[in-house]
Parts: C-alpha cells; structure tokens; sequence
C-alpha cells in the first residue's frame, strides 16, 4: 500500500477540503504526511516535517461554536489556525475554503487569528467562498481559488425570521409574552421583524453590520479592488442606483474566479491555482523550503 493509500482514510473521515488524491497535493520540495487528529479532536504537527505547510480545512456553514456532530466552528479552527503557526515544525499555514458562508459571528476568529499569526498565511478557495467565507479571506497573505470557475462573492448581510404564529394556533397552542413596564424596548426590533416590518432590524442591526463588515473586507483588500466602498455606499445612500453597476463586488453578486483576478477582473483574489501551487507561493513567502503537511 502507498503511503497516499494510507492517508485516505484519514482524509476522509476527517473531511479535509476533498479526499487527498482530489485535491492534488503536488508541488516543489513537497513532502506529503497523513493528517491526524487525536480522539478529542485535536490537531498536532508534532511529525510534521521542519518547515511544513499545515492544511487547515473550513468546510460548510460557518458557525462560531462546534455543531454537535456537524462541522468545527470557526474558534475552533481558529486555534487550529494559531496552533499550526506557533509550531516549530511549520513555516506557513493554508485554509482550505468550500462554503456559501454563515454566521457574522463566525468571522471575527478567523479574522484574529490571521492577524495573530507570525508565519505566512493564505486562503485557498476550493469550489465556492461565499458571503462570510469570503469576508475573512483578505485576513491571509493572499488568496487562491483552485480553478476558473470557482464561484466566488456574495459579500454582505442578510438576516431571515420566521413566524409561527398561525400553525401553532392551527395546533391549538397560543402564546402570551408579558414584559415588565421597565423593559420598553425589549426584543422590539426582533418582533417587528418577526411580524414583517422589517425596518428596524434593517436599521438598527442588519445595515450597520454590513457596514461594519465591507468595510473591514475593504480596508484590507482595498488596493487590489476594482471598486471603492465608499463610492459604492455614497451611492446607495443618496438613491443613486443607477451609478452602481449590478458588477461591484459589494452588491453581492457572485462571480467566478476567472473575473475575480487583479488587474484584468475585479480584485477578489490573487491568483488560480493548485493547493500545491499555493504552497509554492508560501514558499516564496517564508524563504524556506515547504512541505505539506496536514498533521
């Protein structure tokens, strides 16, 4: 049996980006080890070569805590991140992105722990980075998509509620809430929301967190972008519509990676490649010799 052969199980059970022989691990002065984690769900680079990339993966919706027996949350696989970059065994860390996005929540642990980091760090978006998974992306040295036509955008914030109301009282079941005369705003913009006026969560929640949160995005990738936040936003608030093009990243349109290039697209990624040519390009970072390792 190959030593790949023997990595796959791992690899699958502990759902890396794709199963290794996928993804295509190749690259220059690479050496490939399996990818282990303890039964308490630790990661450990302790056999990792000396100068090894570590491969963290971020896979599905994004939440800030662990889901019960779903994926890891963002503060987990944020220690994962700052665990890899404090070992002696690792030169350079990449995050294996696949999702649509999740939780704003889930975003400022990736964030910090990218900011923390003292070793060259990158993104490399498999299929799809989306929404949340896209807002930490700027956070690394640089980003990657692995192909063309990887979907790639979606930046901004939305929010959903749901009322019950009329099948819990088809069911026979009434609900009755009473406030203390203290508590005159308590849960106001959430029940408005909840009955369909929306204006206040917009208001009060939703809009100054998609503020907040472009910003951020465009502070950190603002001279590889095409378009300008604050043009973008002056327009919207002033009802000028018809000045933004249904093209500006920040509408929250998607796109494919191919468009997404600087210079000829508009700026949301570096490059296109392998993951082992994102480790390359890491190598070029650290000045030292990489080695993959997802252990």
């Amino acid at each position: 049996m190959s030593e790949l052969e023997k990595m796959l199980p791992y690899a699958k059970f502990y759902q890396l980006p794709e199963p290794i022989e996928s993804i295509n691990i190749v690259a220059k002065n690479a050496n490939i080890v399996p990818y282990q984690v303890d039964d308490f769900g630790n990661v450990s680079f302790n056999k990792a070569d000396k100068n090894s990339v570590a491969l963290i993966s971020l896979r599905g919706v994004m939440t800030k805590h662990n889901q019960f027996c779903g994926p890891a949350g963002c503060e987990t696989i944020a220690n994962r991140i700052l665990t890899a970059d404090n070992h002696n065994n690792i030169a350079a860390t990449i995050l294996a992105v696949e999702s649509g996005g999740g939780a704003v929540s889930a975003i400022n642990p990736i964030i910090d722990a990218f900011n923390a980091c003292k070793k060259p760090t990158a993104v490399w978006i498999d299929d799809i980075a989306a929404s949340a998974a896209l807002m930490i992306s700027p956070f690394a040295d640089f980003v990657m998509a692995r192909h063309k036509m990887s979907r790639i955008g979606s930046l901004g914030v939305m929010g959903m509620y749901q009322n019950d109301d009329k099948k819990l009282e088809s069911e026979g079941i009434k609900l009755y809430s009473y406030y203390s005369k203290y508590s005159i705003s308590k849960n106001k913009t959430e029940i408005e929301a909840m009955q369909g006026n929306g204006e206040m969560i917009l208001n009060k929640v939703i809009d100054p967190i998609c503020r907040n949160m472009l910003s951020l995005y465009a502070e950190k990738r603002d001279a590889k972008l095409r378009d300008n936040l604050e043009t973008f936003m002056a327009n919207v608030d002033a009802g000028r519509l018809d000045n933004i093009s249904p093209n500006n990243v920040f509408t929250g349109e998607m796109f494919f990676a191919y468009e997404c290039l600087p210079i000829t697209g508009n700026g949301l990624i570096d490059n296109i490649g392998s993951i082992g040519q994102c480790a390359e390009q890491l190598l070029q970072l650290s000045n030292s010799q990489i080695k993959i390792s997802t252990k």
